[in-house]
């Protein structure tokens, strides 16, 4: 081989190898990565905490986050039930099941995007709405929930007659079913204050809304939770009767309930009947009828009796002249210028002994039909003293769920 033909074979191939190693050094300085080997950033709303099933999501429950490259793959396949990644996004949404602290909340977890049930809707046939306000002493802490089914009792301080300052408690509303709690439509999980009373409405017939509407300022209220064995029952009579309402057929008279226990027994028929006479007459309520739940029974006052009186005749020769009338503490009371007149006064006075006693000349209108006064007030709390140095207590708060 000639040496011209092996100096050309050199050249050729360090010229092949520059060439290579050029191409190589250029690729790498030059060019950036290819499109799409760098993933995008990708934002998502998730929880900051444990959220439970049917409770109200407030925006502090909630925070942005990066997607993390394990939920990529769920994120691509349901990106359009992701919530916007604003912490705003769950306003007034409602957890559908329970959601645990640092995962993405999709729409598919949320209770539908809706205004709740008013009060006409949550309330069963022939049952009327009625609130009150109850210390959290007063009711289980306030850890009672919407739905639940309870005993509503009323406290007061009576004073009549053979009464004086007597502190009484009664059960007022049995067998009654929570159907709203701090005066919203929506459910709260929150703390509740424990210097304030929680507003409750309850659900109840005509009679006793009316007389807790009536008693709500001449006492307190307290509600004590009833078991559920016994709570099942009342809410499957109720489940019935609000299953015939919502069908077009007129609705049997079986089902317009009063209460809904057993409608056999004889507490049914006993307020079934009491339930009856409030509608139909009319009448308001008033202290008589917290007399009667307090099975206080009437004393009828006594007439005082007839005073005695003294009268003198008095004559001029034939003529008769003014009578003398002197009551029994020996006190003029009334002259009489002639007979008809003091046949009048004599009526008058031995038919009406208060215009000897002025003291009962005016009946007090507190006093019912039955002649007797009983009054209701509220029952007075107890007064803490304060020592000097002593800073007060700070306020204990309760967490509890509305449902």
């Amino acid at each position: 081989m000639r040496s011209s033909t092996i100096l050309a074979l050199l050249v050729t191939t360090v010229i092949g190898l520059a060439g290579v190693s050029s191409f190589r050094l250029l690729n790498r300085f030059r060019s950036p990565a290819a499109p799409g080997t760098e993933e995008p950033t990708v934002k998502v709303l998730v929880a900051n905490q444990n959220i439970l099933k049917g409770n109200l999501i407030e925006p502090r429950q909630v925070m942005v986050r990066t997607l993390k490259p394990t939920e990529r793959s769920e994120y691509l396949r349901f990106t359009d039930h992701y919530l916007p990644p604003i912490e705003s996004a769950v306003y007034l949404r409602i957890a559908g099941e329970n959601i645990l602290a640092d995962t993405p909340i999709r729409t598919d977890q949320l209770e539908p995007f809706e205004n709740p049930e008013g009060i006409p809707e949550r309330l069963a046939p022939h049952m009327r709405p009625v609130s009150l306000s109850v210390q959290l002493e007063d009711s289980t802490g306030g850890l009672l929930r919407v739905g639940d089914w309870v005993n509503v009792y009323f406290s007061t301080v009576i004073t009549g007659p053979g009464l004086k300052d007597s502190p009484q408690r009664v059960l007022l509303v049995p067998n009654a079913r929570i159907i709203l709690k701090r005066n919203t439509l929506r459910p709260i999980y929150s703390a509740l204050p424990a210097d304030k009373p929680v507003p409750f409405t309850i659900e109840t017939n005509e009679y006793r809304a009316a007389v807790c509407d009536f008693a709500r300022d001449q006492g307190e209220f307290s509600l004590v939770a009833i078991p559920e064995s016994e709570a099942k029952e009342l809410e499957s009579a109720r489940n019935q009767a609000m299953e015939a309402a919502q069908q077009d057929e007129p609705v049997s008279p079986e089902h317009h309930r009063v209460s809904f226990i057993d409608p056999s027994s004889a507490a049914y028929k006993k307020e079934q009947q009491i339930v009856e006479n409030f509608v139909t007459s009319g009448e308001p309520i008033r202290d008589r009828n917290l007399q009667e739940i307090f099975n206080l029974a009437p004393q009828a006052i006594e007439p005082a009796p007839a005073p005695k009186i003294t009268r003198i005749e008095q004559y001029h020769g034939t003529r008769r002249q003014d009578d003398m009338v002197f009551s029994s503490e020996r006190r003029l009371t009334n002259m009489a210028s002639n007979r008809k007149a003091s046949r009048e006064s004599r009526a008058d006075l031995e038919g009406n002994p208060a215009n000897l006693n002025p003291a009962t000349s005016s009946k007090d209108p507190s006093l019912d039909s039955s002649g007797t006064e009983f009054q209701f007030r509220k029952p007075t709390p107890p007064t803490i003293s304060k020592q000097p140095g002593l800073r007060p207590a700070a306020a204990a708060v309760r967490t509890g769920s509305d449902h």
